[in-house]
């Protein structure tokens, strides 16, 4: 029985932030109310043309902002989707949300819908920031919104936060690092800031109106993350993610470790085990093919093994527990024994442990460089 994962993209935000290029629009309110019977529709084309994967342990609302959506709306996405696959008792089903978005009423209503693991985008516990990032919620919204969703029931809290800010000094990323230390949740997502093309930071930074951090500041800042957060009783268990012991996302280990995962809503990405594929990014076109019963899907692209080894190596060497070898071996069959050994005399980073290929924790920050020597051409 192969277990799949299930991502539905929620387009939907109340202001568009200045670093992100994940797909949203903000003056769509109209297609809100009739959105879960889009995704519902969408699922049962795939599951009657070209997805051979029934049975679900994860269901991960991301956007956008789910939690723009009311209660009910969500609830009724779940339900169709549990009424159309084998979705497991223990299924992990995560919804991301703003602070500033939640309620006592909304939160209790994403609980009883069966929603048992937040993502909240807190990016910053620092006002100047916040505004930077173009966020328009403050630090009490986010300390209210981690209160109420404890009040609600929610016992697996993950925190989104974002350093590498332009302006940002390391006291202001130790302060929120600390403040994670008081808020104690049980995930907390760190990722340094990166510019995507054609965002209206790409633009900023060409046009020199904003400087980013350097390459050594930035290392600054990673290192902090990876000395304190472990001291919390947050592991890293990839680059940038950190859990407590049994809260590592069930969800996001899918894409890591290659395993088939399906995605609705426009610009939602799946992938089978071979063929990946990929939805448009425009509400419209997406509301107009699923009207006239077609898979909204944008372009398809089946790897070869040069693409199956280089990307199971990737993600393998993000994670803590490292790749799987005998994985790697099967794509790579000629000359895998010779590849090892000059990886391992390369690089002194990396180490064989339980036949898989692992950065020490002290080498996690050169993880793209290693990666990048590594790939098979």
């Amino acid at each position: 029985m192969t277990r799949c994962g299930l991502y539905i993209h929620i387009p939907f935000c109340s202001t568009k932030c200045p670093y992100c290029d994940f797909y949203s629009v903000t003056d769509r309110q109209d297609v809100l109310s009739g959105y879960g019977t889009l995704i519902g529709q969408e699922l049962l084309l795939h599951l009657t043309s070209d997805w051979p994967f029934r049975t679900v342990d994860t269901i991960y609302f991301g956007g956008g902002t789910p939690s723009l959506l009311t209660p009910e709306a969500i609830a009724g996405m779940i339900k169709i989707v549990t009424a159309e696959m084998d979705v497991l008792d223990e299924v992990e089903i995560s919804m991301e949300a703003n602070p500033g978005t939640l309620t006592a009423d909304k939160l209790a209503g994403y609980h009883e819908a069966g929603i048992n693991r937040l993502s909240l985008g807190v990016q910053s516990f620092q006002m100047d920031l916040l505004r930077q990032l173009g966020r328009n919620h403050t630090l009490e919204d986010s300390v209210e919104s981690i209160g109420l969703a404890r009040a609600s029931g929610f016992t697996n809290l993950s925190l989104d936060l974002i350093y590498n800010i332009p302006g940002q000094t390391q006291k202001q990323w130790i302060h929120d690092l600390e403040m994670v230390r008081a808020l104690e949740p049980e995930h907390v997502s760190a990722y340094t800031l990166t510019v995507e093309g054609d965002t209206p930071l790409h633009r900023a930074v060409l046009q020199s109106i904003v400087t980013l951090p350097s390459e050594s500041e930035d290392l600054q800042f990673f290192r902090l993350t990876h000395e304190k957060l472990p001291r919390m009783g947050l592991g890293s268990y990839e680059v940038s993610n950190f859990a407590r012991e049994g809260y590592q996302c069930r969800h996001n280990l899918h894409y890591w470790r290659q395993e088939p995962y399906l995605g609705l809503g426009p610009s939602a990405h799946s992938f089978d085990g071979n063929m990946r594929w990929w939805n448009g990014r425009d509400l419209g076109n997406y509301q107009n093919q699923i009207h006239h019963q077609l898979l909204p899907v944008k372009g398809r692209e089946k790897l070869t093994a040069t693409q199956q080894f280089n990307e199971r190596l990737l993600n393998g060497l993000r994670l803590s527990e490292g790749a799987d070898l005998s994985a790697l071996s099967q794509w790579l069959p000629s000359d895998f024994d010779q590849w090892l050994e000059g990886a391992c005399a390369r690089w002194s980073q990396i180490q064989i442990c339980n036949n898989r290929l692992v950065i020490s924790p002290e080498g996690m920050a050169l993880t793209d460089s290693i990666t990048a020597d590594l790939f098979s051409s």
